[in-house]
């Protein structure tokens, strides 16, 4: 098992009322699962990943991750779990357009003990793996945006972490775009390992997934194995 969340709750304050954002959240996650979030906008898809991927605390409960309790951690803590265990893909690529592809690719290695030889062996190992090594050297900002998203695709998975949060990744594209991503995902986590949880729009995705989170109000309230 990668990991357990038992009974969290996530309250903000906005103004001068507070909002309960996720409300009596508890599953297991199993190691190399694919699971897709469903529901509609305000359901609270981005708020569990944003736990998941511990960008945020919870306001009660547990969060288990790798056999380590995580939810009581402070933002430093936090940090250091995401730079060792967790990818993330949005639905924008996050990084400087001034940066070649190979300098967004050696970025998530930082504070990580390993030779620049090494580095570029991985970022060569992944370009080639997504048809996108003539690239190594381009500027960003030179790539279309499909191309961009698969980049950022690679980043999220190539340090191999434990957990890849993607966040509703073909919001921006097009359809047919959108299911080269996925599927560029689903190999990756092929090759890569790790558990991948996503949100989407576009029900085509959902059969990419081994298990499906229906939320609504904060809450999930059926799982589902496709």
């Amino acid at each position: 098992m990668l990991a357990e969340l038992k009974n969290i709750k996530k309250i903000v304050q906005d103004a001068s009322e507070s909002r309960v954002l996720l409300s009596d959240i508890s599953f297991t996650l199993d190691d190399n699962d694919i699971i897709a979030l469903v529901g509609t906008s305000g359901a609270g898809k981005t708020a569990l990943l944003r736990i998941l991927g511990c960008l945020d605390s919870t306001t009660q409960g547990e969060y288990i991750l790798n056999g380590n309790n995580v939810s009581g951690l402070s933002e430093s803590g936090l940090a250091v779990v995401r730079r060792k265990s967790i990818g993330f893909l949005g639905f924008e690529p996050e990084f400087l357009e001034t940066m070649s592809v190979e300098e967004c690719l050696e970025f998530p290695f930082s504070g990580l003990s390993l030779s620049s030889k090494e580095k570029r062996n991985k970022i060569l190992e992944i370009l080639e793996f997504i048809g996108l090594l003539s690239k190594l050297k381009t500027s960003l900002k030179q790539l279309p945006f499909p191309e961009k998203m698969h980049i950022a695709a690679a980043r999220a998975f190539i340090k191999r972490p434990a957990l890849i949060i993607a966040d509703e990744p073909g919001k921006k594209l097009h359809s047919y775009e959108s299911a080269a991503l996925f599927d560029l995902l689903v190999a990756l986590r092929r090759e890569y390992g790790g558990t991948l949880i996503f949100s989407t729009y576009d029900p085509a995705h959902l059969k990419k997934a081994y298990r499906l989170f229906y939320m609504k109000n904060g809450k999930i309230i059926k799982i589902e194995d496709v």
